[in-house]
């Protein structure tokens, strides 16, 4: 057992499977649902039995019990405590979805911007933070870069350059803030970025906890005009965080239609799905409650809310011409296991949304159904048949073949593509 982070104002319940450790002391009876990986003894039987602390904004110090006016015995958020909240496994938790707008090619404003965002959300007692699509340093609606089929203009090229300048190197400055960020909040952050690599721009989300950076996902396949400024992602990073909030992975905007990357991510155990996206059309939560009741998990799905005013001036738009023309209408969700909608969608400006997660909802939709369920059955069900080894090789090629595995021709261009390790391991098992 260990500490949850409850839904009021981010109270961490701590029982006696974390208190002895950390000097502190609480009742036998554990007071949260939560899932911890060390068992010590309960803590002074002349303690307080209430085991319950507030965490203050910026989770430096703990108040005890919640709302009283003096401090518990421990004040200071000590590295022992830290540590023992960062092993705890979480059943439930608050999480935030972020629907602003971008600074509009400022790479410095966006991160100042991420940061105040941060806070809020922090304030607001959540555990895990979900940004839009390419919000740093923005998502270019609208904008041409004097780009038509055959032909690029000078003046194109330069506000290219500009975009190119703003975006973020991974590793690099921008991600250390954004590290620092999240550990000043005790925050998991997921983020849409740009990221720069050589000369060539993606369309990448980020992930980080409290600890710092965890790693990217890069989109396996830019959208239409997309792909004149961003590369093509491969399986090489698909990744599925195991945090003490669950498995959080990351299938951004439109990747959500390519069927087989969604059962790939399945494969792996996604809970928290998070869809950093820049979608706004009234279709687009109707995808959102199809994943999550397809996959059995929770999604969160965050869209920028922009007016012409938030992207650079001296460049061309053509959706909005005043600044205060909505160019981006958000649309931002959260959505349950079973397809519920539990936040938003939000259309009426920028909004930050809040929902309660709890994991054990996931085993509850699953009792219907698991969609990754026949991948793990393979290895015990005979096959009998040669047309049913056929299928299920064909099924598993399939599934290889979306994520990128081998090598292939992609047009005129041979493209490299590696799966995840853990993922090849149980698609050959399963045939």
């Amino acid at each position: 057992m260990g500490p949850r982070l409850t839904a009021a104002g981010g109270r961490f319940l701590l029982c006696h499977a974390s208190s002895a450790r950390a000097g502190l002391s609480c009742s036998r009876e554990c007071h949260g649902r939560a899932r911890g990986e060390e068992q010590v003894g309960a803590g002074s039987e002349t303690a307080p039995r209430s085991a319950s602390f507030e965490i203050l904004p910026g989770g430096n110090t703990m108040v005890w019990p919640p709302g009283a006016t003096t401090t518990d015995p421990v004040p200071a958020l000590t590295r022992d405590v830290r540590a023992v909240i960062m092993r705890t496994r979480w059943v439930a938790f608050r999480a935030a979805g972020v629907q602003a707008a971008a600074a509009g090619f400022d790479l410095e404003r966006g991160l100042d911007k991420v940061a105040r965002l941060a806070s809020e959300v922090r304030a607001g007692g959540a555990a895990l933070a979900v940004f839009a699509e390419a919000f740093l340093p923005a998502y270019p609606r609208a904008i041409a870069f004097g780009t038509v089929v055959g032909d690029r203009t000078a003046e194109g090229r330069d506000q290219f350059r500009r975009y190119f300048d703003a975006s973020v190197d991974v590793p690099g400055p921008a991600v250390d803030r954004l590290a620092g960020i999240a550990a000043e909040n005790s925050l998991h952050l997921v983020i849409g970025v740009v990221e720069r690599d050589g000369g060539t721009l993606y369309c990448t989300a980020l992930f980080f906890s409290p600890e710092g950076y965890l790693g990217k996902h890069r989109k396996l396949m830019p959208t239409a005009a997309e792909r004149i400024m961003w590369g093509f992602g491969d399986g090489s990073t698909m990744p599925v965080f195991d945090t003490p909030l669950g498995r959080v992975g990351a299938v951004m905007c439109w990747e959500n239609y390519m069927s087989l990357l969604r059962m790939a991510m399945y494969a792996k155990g996604d809970q928290i799905c998070c869809a950093p996206t820049a979608d706004g059309r009234e279709t687009w939560l109707s995808t959102m409650r199809h994943v999550a009741l397809e996959g059995r998990c929770f999604v969160l799905s965050c869209n920028q809310f922009t007016r012409r005013g938030d992207s650079p001036a001296d460049i061309p738009n053509t959706l909005a011409l005043a600044a205060d023309d909505v160019v981006s209408t958000g649309g931002s969700c959260i959505i349950s296991p079973l397809g519920e909608v539990l936040a938003g969608p939000a259309r009426d400006g920028e909004e930050i949304l809040f929902a309660e997660i709890d994991l054990d909802e996931i085993a509850r939709g699953k009792f219907d159904f698991d969609v990754a369920g026949p991948l793990r059955a393979t290895r015990r069900v005979p096959v009998d048949s040669r047309r049913g080894a056929e299928a299920a090789r064909l099924t598993v090629s399939l599934i290889r073949a979306a994520v990128g595995v081998d090598r292939e021709d992609v047009g005129h261009r041979p493209v490299q593509r590696r799966l995840d390790a853990d993922l090849l391991a149980e698609l050959d098992n399963a045939t």
